[in-house]
């Protein structure tokens, strides 16, 4: 990969990051506010979740984006970390902060797709 490739890569990543950090939190959500009407409460309820999930997807894609940075640093960008080879130009324009090859982000997601499965008890050996 060229010098080019890691510059573009290195201020699309500092790019996101400046973003990740500066964007409002929505933090008014996360009060915990008791309202006499049950449905109320209930929508307030989903309200703080949905801000948690947010905050914590930020927290994560922030993490993702500042090791990769790191990555970038240490000479170490754009290597798959389970298999140790080249992750794709390709792969690294539309995700700068991968972390795994298209091979192994696959495997992986596959796994996760059968362990959502098994704990759903969809698949071999459920019953309907």
């Amino acid at each position: 990969m060229s010098k080019t490739n890691f510059r573009g890569w290195r201020r699309a990543l500092e790019a996101k990051r400046g973003e990740l950090m500066s964007s409002q939190y929505p933090t008014e959500n996360l009060a915990v506010e008791r309202v006499p009407d049950s449905m109320e409460e209930l929508s307030l309820e989903i309200e703080r979740n949905m801000a948690v999930d947010t905050l914590n997807r930020k927290a994560v894609l922030l993490g993702r984006v500042t090791e990769a940075l790191e990555r970038l640093a240490g000479g170490r960008y754009g290597m798959c970390l389970v298999c140790e080879k080249p992750i794709s130009a390709k792969r690294l324009a539309t995700l700068p902060w991968a972390e795994l090859c298209i091979e192994r982000q696959q495997a992986a997601e596959d796994r996760q797709r059968r362990n959502e499965a098994g704990i759903l008890g969809v698949g071999a050996g459920a019953t309907a």
